[in-house]
């Protein structure tokens, strides 16, 4: 009888839920330390932050998705992220809180650009929290897809089928597509269906366009045959007259 090793044994015991509540406490700890000059002086001067800390202190108030919310706090609440995870928990809380902790982690890399940013030193625990969440993403067979015109992250499933097309559409239609698949649209039948219209719309536009580039392409040749014969026709004309 073959025994399981011990990896075998972690992807076995892999919960959800524990996992959640070790990523919220990953991201509630001091992962960022500044370190504060008073003239030619540093000392031991220092200033620590949360990742939601240095996010709303430097970023949020100008962040293009922030809405009318005054800070993060309130976000959340709208948002209704949980401070604690059990085996009840609704898969949809669990995403919500990964697509805000996603959010918060993305800007800080690129906005604020915090790895190379003057006086702050980025603990090891940070790279754990986004190798943590990408793992419970991959376990959820989940994906982050970034929009970065629009400073945002979203979480949609690994549906091949809507990533291939909403690659060859125009950003504001590829958004739809994947919002469509979003997992916030479950159930929510209206909101499909204004998505659907205005995707019709969008192909219906690239249908009209295809017509036109088909008919240039189809007519040219006739055209040139035309022009072609008569241009025979009237050399024959000239010749009898002649």
């Amino acid at each position: 009888m073959s025994r399981i090793n011990i990896f075998e044994l972690l992807k076995e015991k892999y919960n959800v839920s524990n996992e959640m509540n070790k990523i919220v406490k990953l991201f509630n700890s001091k992962l960022f330390r500044y370190t504060i000059t008073i003239g030619n002086y540093t000392g031991n001067n220092y200033q620590y932050y949360t990742p939601e800390e240095l996010f709303e202190l430097k970023l949020f108030k100008n962040w293009k998705q922030r809405g009318t919310c005054l800070n993060c706090g309130e976000m959340k609440n709208t948002i209704g992220i949980p401070e604690f995870f059990t085996f009840y928990t609704p898969i949809e809380d669990i995403l919500n809180t990964l697509e805000y902790y996603k959010n918060i982690s993305y800007l800080l890399v690129e906005k604020l650009n915090i790895f190379d940013r003057s006086g702050y030193i980025v603990s090891g625990d940070f790279n754990i929290l986004s190798e943590n969440i990408q793992i419970l993403l991959n376990h959820l067979n989940y994906k982050d897809k970034i929009f970065e015109y629009e400073e945002k992250v979203i979480l949609i499933p690994k549906n091949p089928a809507a990533t291939s097309v909403a690659e060859i559409s125009d950003e504001e239609t590829a958004i739809d597509i994947l919002i469509y698949n979003h997992h916030t649209l479950k159930g929510d039948l209206e909101a499909k269906r204004k998505i659907l219209y205005s995707f019709a719309k969008d192909m219906n536009h690239c249908y009209q366009n295809l017509l036109i580039a088909l008919e240039i392409i189809l007519l040219k040749p006739i055209i040139c045959l035309i022009i072609w014969i008569s241009d025979i026709i009237i050399k024959m004309i000239k010749i009898k007259i002649i």
